[in-house]
């Protein structure tokens, strides 16, 4: 079994300029916190890497690898990180 938290689902096209998909968090109760569901294994197909998506503003130095996926709302979903990812992500 694994816990996953649900994000928004995609746009139906990639960002222009990344050529990659932004993924941002869908905080659908009254507490802020990310849908989750405990699944089984036999349903994930791969594990995908997250990148920050950093936009404008100047980068908090609080965030660390231990705590950027609770402090950034939205992602970059990279699809360059095998061609596997490429394949199905894409």
């Amino acid at each position: 079994l694994a816990y996953v938290e649900w994000y928004a689902p995609l746009k139906p096209a990639a960002e222009d300029y990344h050529e990659m998909y932004l993924v941002k968090k869908s905080l659908s109760n009254a507490d802020s916190f990310l849908p989750g569901q405990v699944i089984s294994l036999l349903s994930i197909r791969q594990t995908c890497q997250l990148i920050p998506h950093f936009g404008r503003t100047a980068l908090s130095m609080e965030w660390t690898s231990d705590n950027v996926l609770d402090r950034c709302d939205t992602f970059f979903l990279n699809c360059f990180t095998s061609k596997y990812a490429y394949q199905t992500l894409w």
